[in-house]
C-alpha cells in the first residue's frame, strides 16, 4: 500500500513519525506500506528551516522517497479559476509521480493547499496527525448539503468545474473529505475532548514509547547531539519564543516587550534564563532581549532555532519551562517532568482581535497550565545547587 505523508515543520516530523510508529504497532502483521514524505510550507520557508526538515526527515523514519515541495504550495490559494486548479492538481501529481495513493497523512485539512492534495487523490484514505495545540481547536465541519433539485444541480456543476467546491468551502472542511477519514493520531489525546470532525473518527493515542523512540532517533543529528551548554550557578528556566508577529497576531514591538517583561520576572525570582527562538522565527529576538542584562544571566540555547527544543530538553537540567501558548508546555512535563508556566494571561489582551484560533489556543493553555506568577523563587527549590554543565 502506498502511503504519502505531508509535513510542514520540524516538530511535525517528530509527531508524524511517532504516529507512524504507533500505527505500525497496531497494524496487522500482514500490513506493508511504501512510505513517501513530502516536505512543504504554505508560505516562504527559510533556508534554515528547509535544511533542518531534510536533516530530521533522514533519521525519523525509513522513507522510500523524500520530496521537496517548498516552492509549490505557497502559490496555492483558494480563489483560483478552474484552469489554474486543474493545472495545480496535474503539477502536484507529476511532482509525486504516483497515479494512486492508498493513504494520505496530514495535520491540516481545511486550508487550500491541503484541500488541493485531497482533491488530487480523491480515493486516498485520510489520517490526521498532531500539529501542536492547533489540533485541539474546533475543526469547522460543514454540514452535508441538503438533498433536492438544487443539490442535484450543484453536484452537476461541481462535476463540470471541481474548483467550485474548492472555493465554496473556504476554511471549512469539505464533507466529502470528512467521509474519508481513517483516524487521528494524537500525542496529547487526553488533553481535551475531540474537536469538531475529529469526534467522528477513530482517535488513537501516540504512546510515550513511540514518541521517545522517535525523539531518540532525531536527537542523534549533529547539531542536537553535540550541543554544548555552559555551566550555570543558578537553576535554569527555559523561555520559549512564539514568533507570533510573523503571523500578524501581534506586532513585533509588542512581542519583544512581552518577552523582555517575562524574562525580567524570571530573573527577579533568582533563575538564569535560557532562551530558545521559535523554529519559524524570521527576525530573532535574543540580542534585543539580552540588552542591558547582567552578564551571564540570559543565555541563548546553542541549538539551531529551526530544530525543536524537545530534541535536547532531557539534557538541560531545567527547573522550569516558560512560554505563552507553546505545546512544549505540555510535552516537556510529560516527557521530562519539567514544570511548566505560561504567560498566557499577559498575552490575552494582545490577542483580543485577529484570528480567533490564537485566542482559542491561549484559552486552552490558560485553563490547563499554571500562570507565570506561580513560578516559585529559585531559593525554594535549590538552596545550595552546584554549578552544572551538560556539555
Amino acid at each position: 500500500m502506498i502511503r504519502v505523508s505531508f509535513v510542514l515543520g520540524t516538530w511535525q516530523i517528530v509527531t508524524l513519525a511517532a504516529g507512524l510508529r504507533e500505527a505500525s504497532r497496531q497494524a496487522p502483521p500482514s500490513a506493508r506500506f511504501e512510505d513517501h514524505l513530502v516536505l512543504y510550507e504554505t508560505v516562504a520557508a527559510s533556508d534554515a528551516l528547509k535544511a533542518a526538515m531534510h536533516e530530521l526527515a533522514a533519521v525519523a523514519w525509513p522513507w522510500q522517497r523524500v520530496i521537496d515541495a517548498f516552492e509549490f504550495f505557497p502559490c496555492v490559494r483558494r480563489r483560483i479559476r478552474q484552469r489554474e486548479f486543474g493545472r495545480l492538481v496535474a503539477e502536484l501529481r507529476a511532482r509525486l509521480g504516483l497515479e494512486r495513493i492508498d493513504e494520505v497523512w496530514l495535520c491540516w485539512t481545511t486550508r487550500a493547499p491541503e484541500k488541493l492534495i485531497l482533491d488530487a487523490y480523491p480515493e486516498a484514505r485520510i489520517a490526521v496527525y498532531e500539529d501542536g495545540l492547533f489540533s485541539y481547536l474546533p475543526l469547522p465541519l460543514t454540514p452535508p448539503e441538503p438533498p433536492g433539485a438544487r443539490a442535484w444541480l450543484r453536484e452537476r456543476l461541481d462535476a463540470w468545474r471541481p474548483v467550485r467546491r474548492f472555493r465554496r468551502y473556504k476554511d471549512w472542511l469539505d464533507p466529502r473529505h470528512a467521509a474519508r477519514f481513517s483516524g487521528a493520531w494524537m500525542v496529547l489525546a487526553d488533553l481535551a475532548p475531540a474537536p469538531g470532525a475529529l469526534s467522528h473518527m477513530p482517535r488513537h493515542a501516540i504512546g510515550d514509547a513511540a514518541l521517545r523512540e522517535t525523539l531518540d532517533a532525531c536527537s542523534r543529528i549533529g547539531a542536537a547531539a553535540s550541543m554544548p551548554l555552559a555551566p550555570s550557578e543558578r537553576p535554569r528556566v527555559l523561555v520559549l519564543g512564539q514568533s507570533l508577529s510573523r503571523w500578524n497576531a501581534v506586532t513585533r514591538a509588542d512581542e519583544l516587550a512581552l518577552y523582555r517583561s517575562v524574562i525580567g520576572r524570571v530573573l527577579a525570582r533568582g533563575y538564569d534564563v535560557w532562551w530558545k527562538e521559535h523554529p519559524r522565527v524570521q527576525q530573532p529576538f535574543f540580542d534585543e532581549l539580552n540588552e542591558g542584562r547582567e552578564a551571564g544571566r540570559v543565555h541563548r540555547l546553542d541549538l539551531p532555532f529551526a530544530l525543536p527544543v524537545e530534541l535536547v530538553a532531557g539534557r538541560l537540567d531545567l527547573a522550569a519551562c516558560v512560554a505563552g501558548i507553546s505545546t512544549a508546555l505540555f510535552y516537556l512535563p510529560r516527557l521530562f517532568g519539567t514544570p511548566a508556566y505560561t504567560f498566557a494571561d499577559e498575552l490575552a489582551p494582545m490577542l483580543s482581535t485577529g484570528w480567533v484560533a490564537w485566542r482559542e489556543q491561549n484559552d486552552l493553555v490558560r485553563s490547563r497550565v499554571a500562570p507565570l506568577d506561580a513560578l516559585p523563587p529559585a531559593s525554594s527549590i535549590a538552596a545550595a545547587r552546584p554549578a552544572r554543565s551538560c556539555s
